[in-house]
């Protein structure tokens, strides 16, 4: 079966992508994932990219080749790629229509004692939680992003989101493909971005947590710079 979503997030994942989207089908709005057979469920770039090897970017309108359902973990959204089949785009959504599709969940998947790794904030989610959880995906409107690279204990360079959702303060990792690249490379420090759209995505879970992460990153500021003459 083929099904059009909304391209909402293409993150890096050990070298190859996430990719996660809405499908939009009789006025609801539903979130799916592709997948592939992996042990980590990444994507490839032939598994990806359009014809000509161009890949997908945030707020395309996506025709995905699409196997069956495979929900996983606290991953409901999880559906496994038909094989062989390539994508292609169909279209292009834009600020007013995440303002459409804009979530406001009273916190992102709970908070607690204990819920914050080192360095992060509200970043995890015990895994007993998974039968409680029927979500792992999420898009939420900031008024502010701060962006931070810091090294782990590895000394390995992790890009850092922080921002405040309806009240409560988050500190996540950030794999949008875009961003983290690029804030890597100048080894941001202290940048704040204004009003946007994040894609936050929570992992299959690691040990005893599941992760929360900021998968994308939709700027409004790129918009209106757009729309001047």
């Amino acid at each position: 079966m083929t099904k059009e979503l909304i391209c909402m997030a293409n993150s890096h994942m050990r070298g190859r992508r996430c990719v996660a989207g809405i499908q939009i089908r009789y006025g609801y709005a539903n979130w799916i994932r592709p997948i592939s057979e992996r042990a980590d469920h990444a994507l490839s770039a032939s598994q990806r990219q359009y014809p000509g090897g161009v890949e997908p970017q945030v707020l395309d309108v996506i025709s995905v080749p699409l196997d069956s359902s495979r929900p996983m973990g606290f991953q409901w959204e999880n559906w496994r790629i038909a094989p062989s089949a390539r994508w292609q785009k169909v279209g292009r959504v834009g600020w007013d229509k995440l303002r459409e599709l804009e979530q406001r969940p009273s916190t992102l998947w709970g908070q607690s004692y204990g819920d914050s790794s080192v360095g992060g904030v509200n970043n995890r989610v015990p895994v007993r939680r998974r039968h409680i959880l029927r979500d792992s995906l999420k898009l939420i409107r900031v008024d502010h992003l701060k962006l931070d690279v810091e090294l782990d204990r590895d000394g390995k360079k992790r890009l850092w989101g922080k921002f405040n959702h309806n009240g409560l303060t988050y500190r996540l990792h950030v794999k949008d493909a875009m961003y983290e690249s690029k804030c890597l490379a100048q080894n941001v420090r202290n940048h704040v971005l204004g009003d946007c759209f994040l894609t936050v995505s929570l992992t299959l879970g690691f040990k005893e947590y599941a992760y929360k992460l900021v998968a994308a990153i939709v700027e409004r500021t790129k918009f209106e710079s757009a729309s001047r003459p």
